[in-house]
């Protein structure tokens, strides 16, 4: 049995192993961002009165809203220079004003943030959840949304059990092939039976434990792997031109329509005896 099993984990880690290596890497940002203009030092006349001039002009109906919203946006402000560079436009600033005010109240300084989850497509209900996690908006992205490291850590420890277990089969196989050879010389009718017949139920018993964990830890290993290569890279989603984040929606919500990944483990009963189902969907 044992040997029979050896052959067939191999070809299977085989043929799956090449998976790890397959597939598009995560979105990287290309765009290159917008230079900076030489800044202002005036005030520009407004309706209400002077406003200050930066690399942001607003017009009056987006003042009011601002000034309505209490947004504390400086058109000169480092924030707004990072806005700029990464393309978004004066109504979205102002946009974002709205979503601040209604997603996260208590965080004023999450604005470019807030601008980034919308238009990149996320779901601005799950925004809490971002502010929540304490994580860039890209590694949440990744951790959260993508995910893989929990599958692949998960894959990778039963396949490491199951290696061991085989190599503790091996050991106990080759133990009984010793002490065969070494009772053919033997005159002794019970030469190494009992030694042989602990050997063979531990190598059942590790070749049962073997199969329990190769099975399911090779393919979540797998998937696991795939899913980190699917991550963003580069901080896209944090530092990347409006750009790349269109080119993340469609990519994002191509992804949504995708049936979920579903792993289940059940006993499973029958009249002849039992085991245990293992279903995996993705």
């Amino acid at each position: 049995m044992f040997l029979r099993f050896v052959p067939l984990c191999l070809l299977v880690s085989v043929a799956l192993s090449p998976l790890l290596g397959c597939g598009p890497r995560g979105l990287a940002p290309r765009a290159p961002l917008r230079p900076l203009p030489s800044l202002p030092l005036v005030l520009v006349r407004n309706q209400e009165g002077l406003k200050p001039a930066g690399y942001y002009l607003f017009n009056h109906n987006q003042w009011r809203q601002l000034d309505r919203l209490r947004c504390r946006f400086d058109p000169r402000s480092k924030t707004a220079a990072r806005l700029y560079r990464r393309g978004f436009s004066s109504a979205e600033v102002v946009q974002a004003c709205l979503d601040l005010r209604r997603y996260a109240k208590g965080a004023p300084h999450k604005l470019e943030a807030i601008a980034a989850y919308r238009r990149s497509g996320l779901p601005l209900a799950s925004f809490g959840k971002y502010l929540a996690s304490g994580m860039s908006l890209t590694d949440y992205y990744n951790e959260e949304r993508i995910g893989g490291r929990g599958l692949a850590t998960a894959g990778w420890i039963l396949t490491g059990i199951g290696a061991a277990a085989l190599l503790g089969c091996g050991v106990a196989f080759l133990g009984v092939e010793i002490a065969s050879w070494r009772c053919s010389d033997s005159y002794e009718s019970d030469c190494g039976e009992g030694d042989a017949l602990g050997a063979a139920v531990v190598s059942l018993g590790l070749t049962g434990l073997a199969a329990l964990t190769l099975l399911p830890g090779i393919p979540l290993a797998v998937l696991g792997e795939l899913r980190k290569r699917d991550w963003l890279r580069g901080r896209l989603l944090d530092d990347g031109h409006v750009t790349d984040l269109d080119t993340f929606r469609l990519r994002y919500l191509d992804q949504a329509r995708r049936t979920p990944m579903r792993l289940s483990l059940a006993p499973l009963v029958s009249r002849g005896g039992g085991g245990l189902s293992f279903r995996l969907q993705w």
